[in-house]
């Protein structure tokens, strides 16, 4: 099959980002959770509760790294997509100055105003006596902000680079700095949630340290180089973070009603058991936001070679993957929920029964989530904007909310509870109708979900792909590529150029990057365009640079790597990227 080296590579690309994006989302929540859990064993039911109202303000943080993060990595992707690393530099650059100059803004903006805040999240009425512990969580959270969304906005440049043990360590390091400071603010300062909030804060100073390392080192495509800032692409990296912004505002006044409704209908103790939830919801739904934030990398990358049969498999091993992972891990919810919620509100019999049901019922709903992430993020990676703001819209806010008022009106906090699983079911129902609207039918496979345009391809007739791995191979597909251009009444000089190219490169791909243990898998295409040739290429072989290469060793001897020289002088445009462990070459012929 000639796109078998695609498919490998797309799945290596993906299970790759997954496993470090999903590792590093559960051990960064960890933090979160062990704060939960210190401060309901340690400083009680109360504090928990008042935990639950803050709780808020952490997605908005999230939701100001987010879009500028997902912005960013739709952006930079466009320029890796060309091998474009001059302009993904200017977008790291630019993403930087955003993070720093609206973080330190929202920081002042929540001190001064931090107690009108406090009771709009719910400190008010039957939780008054809630408002001071709140609101102090919320001041010493505050010194985080900074340091959080610079975490947030450099992490995906690190997954470009393939640099993904550094976020796990950083991840543990900051979450075991987390821990003691929690620890040493219960037993050494007699604990307070001020004291939570800043343990919280000297832990992502650890987290940035670690991730800032990465972007010293030599051969980092990345640089913070404010002259490289491109600032007239602030509009196109903020829109494109939009849906993000949207995400995380959604969840956010879902909180709050939800904590509005759980009190007007049952009381401080339902509201422990939702923040017991909200707590956990970091951790296991580490495993569907992983899902849409790997999606959204890869698709942003892959979006721009225009290959529809790429986009339908990611979609498709997307969804595969994370509903396995998702299956698993909402059994063990769902099994063991009485023990998780005992780890919070030990011997508070009530809070336990509550916040198992509360489990249980998200529990159920988790492979939805996984799925509805995937294809939101696979419709952002893509340029669909709008319609993936409507669906985030439905299932974060709208459909859960509405099912919670109404249920919750008939089966009291039971029906609130489940309003988790009631709402991504409609979630599923909008999905469907939304797409027979768009398509004008009854959806009836992946193509008609994937929403992609009808010119989105090139045409078959202008293209051909082959898998190689070994020379033999890389011979055949220049040989086949030659008759093909051959056959469109390209120049002849264009014909033997391409050949040329793809027999060369293919082959010192071949010799300089295998590694051990794995099979190395080089995929090529060849795409006839109204200026010419289009050849990429795409391997999973060791870190080999064509143009580094030819610096350190072609003025030795000219004789030596003919093949790479001839390449690159022949060649209109010549571009070299590793993206997310892959080698990735442009040649414009």
């Amino acid at each position: 099959m000639s796109d078998k080296s695609n498919r490998i590579q797309i799945s290596k690309m993906y299970k790759g980002v997954y496993v470090a994006t999903t590792i590093s989302l559960i051990m960064g929540t960890l933090g979160v959770v062990v704060d939960g859990m210190i401060i309901a064993r340690c400083l009680g039911s109360e504090a928990m509760a008042a935990y639950g109202i803050s709780i808020p303000i952490m997605p908005i943080i999230i939701m100001i790294g987010g879009v500028l993060t997902s912005g960013s990595q739709i952006l930079c992707g466009k320029y890796m997509a060309d091998g474009d690393a001059k302009g993904a530099r200017g977008v790291f650059s630019l993403s930087i100055a955003l993070g720093i100059i609206i973080s330190i803004i929202f920081t002042l903006l929540v001190m001064l105003g931090s107690s009108p805040l406090t009771i709009l999240l719910g400190a008010s009425g039957n939780a008054q006596h809630l408002f001071y512990d709140a609101r102090s969580y919320i001041i010493g959270m505050s010194v985080s902000f900074i340091f959080a969304v610079i975490s947030f906005v450099v992490t995906p440049y690190l997954q470009f680079e393939g640099d993904r043990k550094r976020i796990v360590i950083g991840v543990v390091l900051s979450v075991v700095v987390n821990v003691i400071a929690d620890l040493v603010n219960v037993f050494a300062f007699k604990g307070s949630l001020f004291g939570m909030g800043i343990a919280t804060a000297i832990s992502y100073v650890v987290y940035m340290i670690v991730l800032l390392a990465h972007f010293l080192k030599k051969d980092s495509i990345f640089k913070f180089r404010p002259r490289e800032i491109h600032w007239k692409e602030t509009k196109s990296l903020i829109s494109r973070g939009v849906p993000m912004a949207v995400n995380r505002l959604s969840y956010c006044l879902k909180i709050v009603i939800l904590n509005h409704i759980t009190l007007a209908v049952s009381g401080t103790a339902a509201l422990t058991a939702l923040s017991i939830q909200n707590n956990l919801y970091n951790f296991f739904g580490a495993i569907a936001l992983g899902t849409g934030q790997t999606m959204l990398l890869v698709a942003s990358v892959l979006a721009g070679e225009r290959n529809r049969e790429s986009m339908r498999f990611l979609l498709k091993n997307s969804i595969k993957v994370g509903t396995i992972i998702g299956g698993v891990v909402a059994a063990i919810l769902f099994i063991f929920a009485p023990v998780f919620a005992g780890i919070y509100a030990h011997g508070d019999a009530e809070v336990i029964s509550l916040a198992s049901v509360c489990l249980r019922f998200f529990a159920l709903s988790l492979v939805l989530f996984v799925f509805a992430m995937a294809y939101i993020n696979f419709l952002l990676g893509t340029g669909r904007f709008k319609l993936a703001i409507i669906y985030i819209i439905l299932d974060i806010f709208a459909l859960p909310v509405v099912s919670a008022v109404i249920f919750g009106n008939i089966f009291g906090i039971t029906g609130v509870w489940a309003s988790f699983l009631i709402g991504r079911v409609l979630t599923m129902v909008a999905f469907f109708v939304i797409g027979a609207v768009i398509n004008k039918r009854l959806p009836k496979n992946m193509d008609d979900y994937m929403m992609l345009s009808a010119d989105y391809d090139v045409p078959q007739e202008r293209q051909c792909e082959w898998s190689v791995s070994e020379e033999s191979e890389a011979i055949k597909a220049s040989s086949e590529a030659y008759e093909f251009l051959k056959s469109k009444g390209l120049p002849g000089r264009t014909t033997y150029i391409t050949s040329l190219c793809i027999e060369e490169m293919a082959k010192n791909t071949l010799e300089h990057g295998k590694k051990e243990k794995e099979e190395l898998c080089v995929y090529l295409r060849v795409v006839e365009t109204q200026n010419g040739v289009v050849i990429r290429m795409r391997d999973n072989g060791e870190v080999f640079n064509p143009m580094t290469w030819l610096k350190l060793h072609g003025d030795n001897d000219k004789a030596s790597n003919i093949g790479i020289r001839m390449t690159i002088g022949m060649a209109k445009d010549f571009r070299y990227m590793n993206t997310m462990g892959m080698n990735s070459i442009i040649i414009h012929i």
